[in-house]
């Protein structure tokens, strides 16, 4: 008798071994269906955000060209490679941020993403930037982001980008600006700050051409001095030299008549030095000395 029981027992649970791991393995197929990544997949029309920032993917999301009415992307601080051709199966998409991965080329077929305007790469060490500067569509694109892509010449075909507006070239070892960023019109906000090579007095002339700029980063640029030319860029409002190796400032001021934050932190100015600055400038402008 107890052997029988035994028996039926082996019997049982066995099956429920073999329905709990059929259940379980459905459930999961479904949810799969569903849902990646934390992402909702069951209507995926509905969605117009999504981030997956920072998830050690190796590959792009194949499960992202579901999202036809996608329009803000961010894959920054994985490890792609690559950006499929497939991408312009997301054609609504504004934004994309694919900065901190080991992307070093784009599609040719990406200059197809024509409601693109904001496009963040860096990071990227070993990009391609001419074929990448090549491929991406100039036409509505506002902000421009190639932080720390170890650049080190800026390509002339910057010059076809005529709607930007920023422009981020931190910590790249560039030189010299090229003549056609003089072209830039719409350019309101540069950065070209962490870069010791940077030769200010090369890239004035250039600088003095963009007429809409109002921020300008100098920041950690190694600056010894400015030249007085900075000074004819009659639109600037917010303007960072800090961290560099100033001890002055410009006599002539009278041209910065729209400036309304100066930053001058972190350089060896000397104290009659700074109240000299404070006293030339207009007392609407706002200083910081760092101290």
């Amino acid at each position: 008798m107890k052997n029988r029981d035994y028996y039926f027992l082996a019997i049982q649970t066995i099956l429920f071994s073999f329905v709990s791991v059929f259940f379980t393995r459905n459930v999961t197929a479904q949810a799969s269906e569903k849902s990646y990544l934390g992402l909702d997949l069951s209507n995926p029309d509905d969605i117009t955000t999504i981030s997956l920032k920072n998830k050690g993917l190796n590959s792009f999301p194949k499960e992202l060209f579901r999202f036809k009415n996608l329009r803000f992307l961010d894959l920054s601080g994985n490890n792609l490679e690559e950006i499929p051709p497939d991408i312009i199966k997301l054609s609504q998409l504004q934004f994309l941020d694919v900065s901190e991965n080991n992307i070093q080329k784009l599609p040719t077929n990406f200059s197809q993403l024509d409601n693109l305007n904001s496009v963040y790469l860096g990071g990227n060490k070993a990009l391609d930037i001419k074929q990448v500067l090549t491929v991406i569509p100039s036409a509505n694109i506002q902000i421009l982001d190639l932080q720390y892509d170890n650049i080190k010449e800026l390509p002339e075909i910057i010059g076809k980008f005529q709607r930007l507006k920023k422009l981020v070239l931190t910590g790249n070892p560039i030189q010299n600006l090229p003549n056609s960023i003089s072209r830039l019109s719409q350019l309101q906000v540069l950065y070209i700050n962490d870069d010791p090579y940077f030769d200010i007095d090369e890239n004035m002339e250039m600088l003095n051409n963009l007429k809409s700029l109002e921020e300008l980063h100098l920041e950690e640029d190694n600056l010894s001095y400015i030249p007085e030319t900075l000074l004819k860029l009659e639109n600037l409002r917010y303007l960072y030299l800090n961290r560099n190796n100033l001890e002055v400032f410009p006599l002539t001021t009278d041209e910065l008549e729209s400036l309304e934050y100066l930053d001058v932190s972190g350089n060896p100015l000397p104290k009659l030095e700074m109240e000299g600055l404070e006293n030339r400038l207009a007392p609407t402008i706002k200083i910081n000395f760092g101290n």
